[in-house]
């Protein structure tokens, strides 16, 4: 589920105005039947502080992936690859998009 456009909107400004430096990392999270039912995305943008943008995304009944870019403070983006690696879902870095 995506945060809305307002609320990525709200983010991007308190970030630049508290004067954070926003990082951007394009990443392939690939998940099991036991988490795949789990709002994983939506989780790691709300409890990380990140703007969640979904690129691509294919899902069957036992398996699924979800090609995202996550937007915010570095540490939130370790802490939130860090959160789903722990939920059992496979993170595996893309193209990154070096300096943005």
């Amino acid at each position: 589920m995506k945060q809305s456009s307002f609320a990525s909107a709200c983010i991007k400004w308190e970030f630049r105005y508290k004067g954070v430096e926003m990082a951007k990392r394009r990443v392939m999270l690939t998940f099991r039947p036991e988490v795949s039912a789990e709002p994983i995305v939506y989780k790691i943008g709300q409890q990380f502080h990140l703007v969640t943008n979904i690129h691509r995304a294919n899902a069957t009944e036992d398996r699924g992936w979800i090609e995202v870019e996550l937007e915010g403070e570095e540490r939130n983006i370790e802490a939130g690859i860090g959160w789903a690696i722990s939920k059992g879902v496979r993170v595996d870095p893309l193209n990154n998009l070096a300096g943005v």
